[in-house]
């Protein structure tokens, strides 16, 4: 009996091998893993998530003045970007086919692969400092609701399953949010550089209204600018840092674990594909709902809070470039963003303009300080909860994403 148990098992482990060696070869397995990590994730084969949301923001800023509820990740603009970012250098565009972004958004016509439907969380908003106008591109609104998918053709579906991408597009959607805080932060320096040329007057109606003519105040706002972009940016270039170094990490660590499973067949090659794609949100702290409703023991909690302070951080960031960005154009003459009350503009009193300018103004930089003040607080909170990790590996990458700052 015995030896006719091991003549059976020796027959599964032919079998299984075979199987596996027809998967590696005949389907080109290994390259259909690149394909995920370069199409979802970011990777040495190029920068496609990175150029998509470029292209997102660029496409914003040309149609600037659409509206109040514009927004930069809709289907229509997003299956605009993926074409427009494929055709850069993108090593596997042949496998491009089997990857779906979806946006659970109103839909708008479109006929690319970006899928769109009803959402009953559209009443989701962004803060109110993001939407002043002017400010579109700062928007991410519609981000939150992608999801992702690859549909891999037999048998490659038995290896990278629906759960696994629901697990990668947590990161892909963190990611996406960093691209866009990148080109973010182009886009403010650029607005920012030119306003030592021009600062301190408003064009309205051909009437020049002037903010300040004090060089001591006009030193001060710039001063209070250029330490509020540098604090945005270090930021998310920390977290950017973290993220690429974390994710080159892993990726070399998923090719060594599947060449070291290979001798445990088909079995051994999807437990290293299901570790890699659970084990992306949590080390590169990816607030997800799950998170959020973790249990109250302190174990859970203190995860959940430093991924949490991860979000807002750069929540934070954003706020505080939208706010540089509204005072620096506002500084450069685009009265329209200073929200001047068209009957005031109309009435020709220019001292009632100028007051209300300077007022709102005013307010702008009151704004921008409290994002600044609650960065400081966020990294606390954030460095407390990095401590109270329990999780040796977990809390060591957390006080590494520290010392990015």
């Amino acid at each position: 009996l015995r030896t006719l148990v091991d003549a059976v098992r020796l027959q599964f482990f032919v079998l299984d091998q075979a199987s596996l060696h027809t998967v590696i070869n005949d389907f080109s397995f290994f390259e259909h893993m690149n394909a995920v990590n370069e199409l979802f994730l970011w990777s040495s084969a190029g920068d496609f998530l990175m150029n998509v949301s470029a292209t997102l923001v660029e496409e914003t800023m040309l149609s600037r003045g659409v509206g109040l509820h514009a927004r930069v990740w809709a289907p229509e603009t997003l299956c605009r970007a993926i074409q427009g970012a494929s055709a850069h250098g993108l090593r596997h565009a042949s496998l491009l086919r089997y990857a779906r972004f979806e946006l659970n958004m109103p839909p708008d016509a479109s006929s690319c692969d970006v899928s769109h439907t009803l959402s009953s969380n559209d009443s989701v908003i962004e803060p109110p400092a993001l939407l002043l106008p002017g400010l579109e591109a700062f928007r991410m609104h519609g981000l939150e609701t992608l999801q992702v998918a690859y549909d891999a053709p037999w048998p490659m579906g038995a290896f990278i399953t629906p759960e696994n991408m629901s697990e990668i597009g947590k990161v892909t959607k963190r990611l996406f949010e960093m691209g866009h805080l990148q080109a973010l932060v182009r886009l403010v320096w650029s607005s920012m550089r030119p306003i030592r040329h021009y600062w301190g007057t408003s064009h309205q109606h051909g009437t020049q209204i002037t903010i300040s003519t004090d060089k001591t105040f006009i030193r001060n706002v710039q001063n209070e600018l250029n330490q509020a972009f540098m604090l945005a940016q270090t930021a998310i270039r920390s977290i950017s840092a973290y993220l690429s170094d974390s994710l080159s990490t892993l990726q070399l660590d998923l090719k060594e674990k599947l060449l070291l499973s290979l001798k445990d067949g088909c079995a051994g090659v999807k437990e290293a594909v299901d570790s890699y794609a659970n084990t992306l949100p949590k080390i590169l702290f990816c607030a997800t709902e799950a998170g959020a409703r973790a249990s109250n023991s302190t174990n859970n909690s203190a995860m959940a809070r430093f991924a949490a302070g991860v979000s807002n951080m750069l929540l934070e960031a954003r706020c505080v470039l939208a706010a540089v960005h509204h005072i620096s154009m506002s500084a450069a003459g685009d009265a329209s963003l200073l929200s001047t009350p068209a009957s005031a503009a109309g009435s020709g009193n220019i001292l009632t303009q100028q007051r209300q300018i300077r007022d709102n103004f005013t307010r702008l930089r009151e704004d921008l300080r409290t994002h600044v003040q609650t960065f400081a607080l966020l990294r606390r909170e954030m460095s407390r909860a990095a401590r109270a990790i329990p999780e040796v590996e977990l809390q060591a990458r957390a006080t590494q994403l520290m010392l990015y700052f």
